[in-house]
């Protein structure tokens, strides 16, 4: 007997062969954009403009001090986790580390100024930590370095 739950008929039956080849990829996909779409965010803090010192700035006027501590770990768990939650290297660390950075800027910035993105909300983040916690508790997948050297924390 398998555990497996039996599939829901599709609606457009002739896309299940789709369906089924790109399966195996889906998960691993999105691993990969999640991670590969927040490094951007951290690259400007850690590198470029407006840098470690710019987004202290930024930090020092959210309250969070020692903003130049708090601008590093947070450039560094954009972009170094992000580059490890795209490859699938210590993923669940990676991950973690997001989603808690995503729930603070959440639940504690961008709260108060209600839901929509778009008005300076908190959308985008909690959409951000909810994907970070489902990489968390997935881990790397299939395609990933994890799942290469055989070790996964």
């Amino acid at each position: 007997m398998s555990d497996a739950a039996p599939r829901t008929p599709l609606l457009i039956p002739p896309l299940g062969a789709l369906y089924r080849a790109l399966e195996p990829v889906a998960y691993s996909a999105l691993r990969l954009v999640a991670g590969a779409f927040l490094m951007p965010h951290g690259y400007p803090k850690l590198f470029g403009t407006p840098g470690l010192a710019g987004a202290a700035k930024a930090m020092a006027a959210h309250g969070l001090e020692p903003a130049l501590l708090f601008a590093g770990l947070i450039g560094a768990v954009e972009f170094f986790g992000g580059l490890l939650m795209a490859v699938g290297l210590f993923t669940r660390v990676a991950a973690t580390a997001i989603a808690i950075e995503m729930a603070y800027i959440g639940f504690f910035v961008l709260w108060d100024k209600g839901f929509f993105w778009l008005k300076g909300g908190f959308e985008y983040a909690l959409m951000w930590c909810a994907v970070a916690i489902l990489v968390a508790l997935r881990g790397g997948g299939r395609y990933s370095l994890d799942r290469l050297v055989g070790r996964e924390i």
